[in-house]
């Protein structure tokens, strides 16, 4: 089994463990069917460690175990319910209001989490382990398995989750777990599964990211939504009620009997969520990539654009000085296309002919051996305005001519301006003829 997450800047994979923890993964797999992961905050990063992720409210202190969704429409549809019932019956609305207000807090913590025993705990080999995605207790406090999980991002001793005595230390100090009760301190990790792809190598950045002292990273990071690659559990009925809720629209083949969500709620930001948004992770990290395949900020790739811009524009200006260019901001020219595999047998004449259709005016150049005077199978075409090339290019390349497929491609030569800037640089520097009464006489 497994879930694909869609984040702010890739995508990762995670397979399910299904065997050790199969309370823990139903409840994983209806929350991410439910969309109820959708746009919330990556909100706590300890680097070179672990993220922690999965609270709709971005503050660390919210989220729900599926049967809490449940247990929410149910309770929102007995309000509406006992609300729109105006029986006159004075022993009706007693029985409604007693059974309304015997709900304790204790009550409704059983609906919103699921107990620490649900699922199995990590060893000390998997403690050690990049991509481990665990169950996260709030706070620390046993039987509080909710909706928050973590992912571990490096491996090896001392990082991951090695050296964290239980997930109580992920939020508490050791003074204050010490504090807590016993009875109330979570025992281990549990598993949840395992991150089988990451091409975009998100967990290596996640690692670096900067962080406030709280831990939120001062870019938001977003799960844009949680897919359920396969989901083996049976829906209970409620679940539709849920759906309905929530905007999904989930419909069913009825010849296989799979489900396709069709239509699911894509919020900037979940209704829930309580933190002042920050700026977007995508307009910050761009994801550039260097010749080693190591990711560059985005100054960096600003700085490489600005320094190869100042190297061509340096070289170009030698090139001037040279006397190999006219001038260091020549361009090559917009209306021009270059045309090879030309048929040694076509003519001028044939190319003006067909390209004239785009432009009574082009002028058509075969170019040809200066001794022999045949055929290089390569032309110019020189337009009279930059949109008749581009027609003349979208139509023309790969087309038949004489038997041959030429290729036309807008020109990178500025051969003709050379040409002319020589003959003008010629006629200023030949000095002008002396007349005729000052020329010396031969005798």
């Amino acid at each position: 089994m497994a879930v694909l997450l869609e984040t702010s800047v890739g995508d990762l994979v995670i397979d399910l463990d299904l065997e050790g923890s199969p309370i823990l993964c139903r409840n994983f797999l209806k929350l991410c069917k439910a969309r109820y992961y959708t746009q919330s905050l990556i909100h706590h990063v300890v680097p070179n460690r672990f993220v922690v992720m999965g609270d709709p409210t971005g503050t660390g202190q919210g989220g729900t175990s599926f049967f809490g969704l449940l247990s929410q429409v149910s309770n929102n549809n007995n309000n509406n319910n006992s609300s729109n019932n105006n029986d006159d019956s004075l022993s009706s609305m007693t029985t409604t209001t007693t059974r309304l207000t015997t709900t304790t807090s204790e009550e409704k913590l059983q609906n919103r989490f699921l107990a620490s025993s649900s699922g199995r705990r990590l060893t000390d080999a998997e403690c050690r382990e990049k991509g481990r995605v665990v169950a996260v207790e709030l706070f620390g406090m046993k039987d509080t398995v909710g909706s928050q999980f973590l992912i571990t991002t490096t491996n090896g001793p001392d990082r991951a989750l090695d050296g964290y005595a239980s997930s109580s230390s992920l939020f508490f100090s050791s003074s204050s777990s010490n504090e807590m009760d016993p009875s109330k301190q979570a025992s281990g990790f549990l598993s949840l599964g395992k991150v089988v792809e990451d091409d975009n190598h998100i967990l290596d950045r996640l690692a670096d990211c900067y962080a406030d002292n709280e831990g939120r990273p001062y870019a938001d990071w977003r799960i844009k939504r949680a897919l359920v690659v396969h989901d083996p559990f049976e829906d209970p009925r409620a679940i539709q009620k849920l759906f309905q809720k929530r905007g999904v629209v989930v419909q069913v083949d009825d010849e296989t009997g799979t489900e396709t969500v069709v239509r699911s709620p894509s919020p900037i930001r979940p209704p829930e969520e309580t933190v002042i948004p920050r700026i977007p992770v995508e307009e910050v990290d761009s994801n550039p990539v260097n010749e080693d395949g190591a990711d560059l900020s985005l100054q960096e790739q600003k700085f490489r654009q600005e320094m190869q811009q100042k190297e061509d524009r340096s070289r170009a200006v030698v090139l001037e000085i040279l006397g190999d260019l006219p001038d260091a901001d020549i361009k090559t020219p917009e209306n021009v296309l270059f045309i090879c595999k030309l048929n040694a047998i076509t003519t001028d004449e044939d190319l003006q002919l067909i390209f004239s259709r785009f432009d009574e005016n082009v002028q058509v150049e075969i170019v040809r051996d200066q001794e022999t005077g045949q055929s290089l199978n390569y032309a110019f075409a020189e337009f009279t305005t930059p949109q008749q090339a581009t027609q003349a290019y979208l139509k023309m390349n790969q087309t038949l001519i004489d038997d041959r497929r030429i290729i036309v491609d807008f020109s990178q030569s500025v051969a003709k301006l050379w040409d002319r800037y020589r003959q003008r640089y010629r006629t200023a520097k030949k000095p002008p003829a002396p007349p005729l009464s000052k020329r010396p006489r031969h005798f």
